[in-house]
C-alpha cells in the first residue's frame, strides 16, 4: 500500500457520505474518476464491472469487440467501505468461499451501494504470487467450488436487491463450462462433477441463460458447447 492509502479514501467517504470508494492499483487498472449516485445508476454503470458478463457483453464480443471491456479487478484491497453501510446490509465475507472471496464481497457491496466513488489516485500495489491464495488455487477444488458459490450469490442478490441478474446472466453459461474444465483438469471425482453439473443446470435461471445465450461462429467451440447443453436440456 502507498501513502494516503487510509487517509484519502476515509476523508472522501466522510466528506461525501459515499458508501464505498475505489482507487487505482499500480499498473494493473487504468485510472478512472467518477461519482455515481443512486442504486440504479450504480447498477447500470458499475455493477457489470464486478459481477460478471451480460448478454450484451457477449453480443459485443461476437461482433469482434472485447468480452472483458467492462471488467475490472474485484480485489477488496482497492476499496474503502463505510462501516455503517456494511453493518446496515450485513455485508460479510462468505465463509464457504476461499477462492476469489474478496471479489464476491465487493460484488455484494456494489450491488447495495447508494453512492460510489472512484478516484484516479494509485494507492495499492498488486503483486500476485504463484504460491499465494489465488495462484495456488487456480484449477483446483476451491476454484471449482467457487463457480457453484458465485452462482448462488448472484441469484441471492437478485432476490435481495433486484436488477442484478441481467448484468451477469451470461456468466451462468461461462461458469458452468469453466466448472467442467476445472473439474477435468483437477481430476475431481466423477460423481462429484456429475452431481454438481446436474445441480447447476437444474436452476431455472441457468436454463434460461443457456437458451438466450447468443452463439457465434467467431467462437465455434463455445457455440458447440452451448448447443450440446441445449440438446441435453431438451432430452
Amino acid at each position: 500500500m502507498r501513502a494516503d492509502f487510509f487517509r484519502k479514501p476515509a476523508s472522501l467517504l466522510e466528506s461525501t457520505g459515499a458508501d464505498l470508494c475505489l482507487f487505482g492499483v499500480s499498473d494493473f487498472i487504468p485510472p478512472r474518476n467518477f461519482d455515481l449516485s443512486g442504486r440504479s445508476e450504480i447498477h447500470e454503470k458499475l455493477l457489470n464491472s464486478f459481477i460478471g458478463y451480460s448478454m450484451d457483453d457477449v453480443r459485443r464480443w461476437n461482433r469482434g469487440g472485447a468480452l472483458n471491456e467492462n471488467r475490472t479487478l474485484g480485489s477488496v484491497g482497492r476499496c474503502a467501505f463505510r462501516r455503517s453501510f456494511l453493518e446496515k446490509y450485513a455485508i460479510r465475507f462468505n465463509e464457504r468461499i476461499s477462492f476469489y472471496e474478496d471479489s464476491v464481497f465487493v460484488m455484494r457491496s456494489v450491488a447495495y451501494a447508494e453512492r460510489a466513488l472512484e478516484i484516479q489516485d494509485v494507492l495499492f500495489d498488486y503483486d500476485p504470487q504463484p504460491s499465494g491464495n489465488f495462484g495456488s488455487g487456480v484449477n483446483g477444488r476451491r476454484h471449482w467450488s467457487y463457480k457453484l458459490e458465485v452462482l448462488a450469490e448472484r441469484l441471492q442478490l437478485e432476490r435481495e436487491v433486484g436488477d442484478v441478474w441481467r448484468h451477469c446472466e451470461a456468466s451462468a453459461v461461462f461458469g458452468f463450462l469453466e466448472m467442467l474444465v476445472i473439474g477435468l483438469r483437477s481430476r475431481l471425482p466423477l460423481k462429484d462433477q456429475l452431481a454438481a453439473a446436474k445441480s447447476y443446470l437444474a436452476v431455472p435461471e441457468v436454463r434460461a441463460a443457456f437458451r438466450a445465450f447468443p452463439v457465434s461462429l467467431r467462437h465455434p467451440l463455445l457455440a458447440l458447447s452451448v448447443q450440446i447443453v441445449r440438446l441435453t436440456q431438451r432430452a
